[in-house]
């Protein structure tokens, strides 16, 4: 990866409107000291959870931008803990790194609602690449619903009456003109 590169992904990490909660769940000591000092230094909020149960508790208690989630932990395994984190926090994205990558574990986790997949051992620069695609996905969305937001209140705001449905013919907004 030439410095250019490395420094448009460092931008992305480093000029961030919000500042992102990184929660890392694994029970590798090393990875959990790696990650944190890593997005630490690129501009990330980043706590450490040794493990599934603990990591759960600590999404219960606070919000987390992103979750980097290991799969093989002992007592409960990454799989269970996607698929209880994705029902209770869809807008959480999450990152499953493991270092027993396969093609099944790759596609069973995305159906599970993994955001990217990253085998153990990865780089530094594998971190960064996928944290910046992470955020820029999370600012996507907000892009979205602020825009929503706003073409809500210009529709709403309109003498005329407007009515719009969705693709099954239900009605999905009428402005207050129209119900009038």
């Amino acid at each position: 990866m030439n410095d250019q590169m490395m420094n448009s992904i460092q931008a992305c990490v480093q000029n961030i409107s919000f500042q992102p909660r990184v929660l890392v769940v694994d029970d590798e000591a090393r990875i959990q000291a790696a990650c944190k000092r890593l997005l630490t230094d690129e501009g990330c909020d980043v706590e450490i959870a040794e493990n599934g149960i603990k990591g759960l508790k600590m999404i219960e208690e606070n919000h987390f931008d992103i979750v980097l989630l290991d799969l093989m932990m002992p007592g409960m395994s990454g799989l269970d803990v996607l698929t209880d984190l994705k029902a209770r926090h869809p807008d959480t994205v999450v990152i499953v790194i493991t270092g027993y990558a396969t093609l099944e574990h790759s596609v069973e986790t995305m159906k599970k609602g993994a955001f990217d997949f990253l085998s153990k051992p990865f780089s530094p620069q594998e971190l960064r690449v996928v944290i910046c695609k992470a955020i820029e996905f999370i600012r996507s969305l907000q892009d979205i619903a602020t825009e929503k937001s706003r073409m809500r209140v210009m529709i709403n705001s309109l003498s005329d009456g407007v009515l719009t449905t969705d693709n099954q013919k239900r009605i999905a907004l009428a402005n207050p003109a129209f119900l009038k």
